[in-house]
């Protein structure tokens, strides 16, 4: 009987941890992992725009699982390697992904990673930047009311988790953001004239073409109504 009932308590006290690390219980609008591309679709994204090298998942690196995504700008003329997604019937919403940058990524002065288009008004954008001979992240509105606002320094080869929590288009609001669950320096503003919420560009954009390669990696996008946070599963995460 006692050890029945140790095995009860250890199922409960398991099932009380799994339910707190295993952040899965909400309500998705949209996701990716990138498993289940094939070589003619991409996951659920609207489109792929790869004038300047490669828009696929790879085995390379991944932060969970199997696959990520990889991004490769690899023209000396073309600048433009991401995804789009159609925004439309999205309000308030929070985004989160996990990123990567290979050794030598921030040898460049600044790269677009997203850009959210509205319907009018001005787009939300973030960059990777570098300083010198370090690099870190600027998340900008860049409406008249808005403003630029930069993350912590950033090291190569490792895995960061970067939510951004964009609310709907009105006034006196604010845009949240959080890196590694920490949350930065967030953005009050005015987003009565945007109108809504109309796209999303996820990838790099404006790239320097002098250079013959840029590659990036992304993993574990989600979109929802709900606060998402970084992956603590029980089960092991990849460190490639």
């Amino acid at each position: 009987m006692k050890r029945f009932l140790l095995i009860l308590l250890l199922i409960f006290s398991y099932g009380i941890v799994y339910a707190q690390f295993y952040n899965d219980n909400f309500t998705y609008k949209f996701k990716d992992d990138f498993e289940s591309w094939t070589p003619s679709t991409i996951g659920g994204w609207t489109t792929r725009v790869q004038s300047a090298g490669i828009v696929s998942t790879t085995t390379v690196v991944s932060k969970y699982k199997t696959y990520s995504l990889m991004l490769q700008d690899n023209s000396t003329t073309q600048t433009d390697v991401y995804l789009t997604k159609s925004l439309a019937g999205y309000t308030t919403t929070y985004y989160r992904f996990y990123l990567k940058f290979p050794t030598g990524f921030f040898w460049e002065t600044s790269r677009m990673l997203f850009s959210f288009i509205p319907t009018g008004g001005s787009r939300t954008r973030l960059y990777a930047n570098k300083s010198g001979q370090t690099g870190y992240l600027r998340l900008g509105e860049e409406g008249p009311s808005g403003g630029l606002r930069d993350s912590e320094i950033l090291k190569e080869d490792r895995w960061y988790c970067f939510e951004v929590y964009l609310p709907s288009c009105t006034a006196n609001t604010t845009i949240r953001w959080w890196l590694d669950n920490v949350e930065q320096t967030s953005i009050p503003t005015d987003l009565s004239t945007y109108g809504n919420w109309a796209t999303l560009n996820f990838g790099m954009q404006y790239t320097n073409t002098a250079v013959s390669t840029n590659t990036i990696y992304f993993d574990q996008f989600v979109a929802s109504t709900q606060r998402i946070g970084m992956i603590k599963k029980r089960f092991p995460i990849n460190t490639n």
